[in-house]
């Protein structure tokens, strides 16, 4: 199977949709956001002299900006994942209506009480996917991730949901339990041009996130989606992940997989997927030492 999470991108203006393309400037930025918004930093953190015996602050790993203090919001502390499949962990939160330079999110995992190998780790805002990867097999993992692309989104109350697919079964052997803190760091300043001003979660699931299953049962979903007046560029963000059965495809001759999007019955766009390789992947123990390619990110 592949997992789509989607979600729409809005660039909204006053004026008619018409008016908006002739007289509004499409900056290079905005044609690029998603590529110059990259992954900060990613590492997993073990004690080579013995057992971890405490939680890992990610503390060390916000980014300094000279002379901007940032405005912290935790989002979670120190919540447990055991047998909890996707079910989210939910929480609604008030964000400073001030504008931002530069919005960070720290998502850091301890992995004890036994083995665990790969569990998908989201998180959502208002149904939106901002984060997503594989969980490490052991000790501690943190990363930070660049938000700012969803600024205009991450103001006033918003609903966050951290979905960590993992499952628990002593019979197997399988008994490790996930930790997790995440907390959004926000600098003030101006923020950069072009950001998109509208947010539209596609297929939320009875959970309420979005997320989509596609496989030889269920090839293709659609969804009737209402542009706010003055919409003048849509982009679709869109992440995949092969699981079940279809984890390996890249494996397959020939290796290869498409997902086509298409807006009013006309082709949009084809996303060939990464491959995804869990912490786990291939060779349970390639991972011990650290996390996956794109674990956490």
């Amino acid at each position: 199977m592949i997992r789509p999470l989607i979600a729409l991108l809005i660039l909204v203006s006053a004026l008619t949709p018409g008016a908006a393309v002739a007289r509004i400037p499409l900056t290079p930025y905005s044609h690029q956001l998603a590529q110059q918004r990259p992954l900060l930093v990613n590492s997993t953190i073990g004690d080579p002299g013995g057992p971890v015996t405490h939680y890992y602050s990610f503390g060390a790993y916000q980014p300094q900006l000279l002379g901007v203090k940032p405005n912290v919001v935790v989002i979670a502390t120190n919540v447990v994942f055991n047998d909890t499949g996707p079910t989210p962990y939910t929480v609604s939160m008030d964000i400073p209506d001030v504008t931002y330079s530069l919005e960070v999110l720290n998502v850091s995992v301890e992995e004890y009480g036994g083995a665990q190998y790969d569990r998908p780790l989201y998180v959502f805002a208002d149904g939106v996917p901002i984060f997503w990867g594989s969980t490490q097999e052991m000790y501690n993992s943190t990363a930070a991730s660049d938000v700012t692309l969803y600024e205009n989104m991450l103001r006033g109350n918003v609903t966050f949901q951290i979905v960590l697919v993992n499952y628990y079964d002593a019979s197997a052997g399988i008994t490790g339990v996930y930790q997790v803190n995440v907390s959004l760091y926000l600098y003030p300043g101006t923020p950069p041009a072009g950001l998109p001003t509208e947010f539209i979660p596609l297929w939320v699931n009875p959970l309420g996130y979005s997320a989509v299953t596609l496989n030889p049962l269920q090839e293709s979903v659609s969804e009737q989606v209402e542009l706010p007046p003055g919409t003048y560029r849509a982009a679709a963000l869109v992440y995949t992940e092969g699981g079940g059965n279809d984890e390996f495809w890249y494996a397959n001759e020939p290796a290869t997989r498409s997902v086509l999007l298409y807006y009013n019955g006309f082709l949009a766009d084809v996303v060939n997927p990464f491959e995804t390789i869990y912490t786990g992947g291939i060779d349970l123990f390639y991972w011990k030492p650290m996390p996956s390619i794109n674990a956490l990110s």
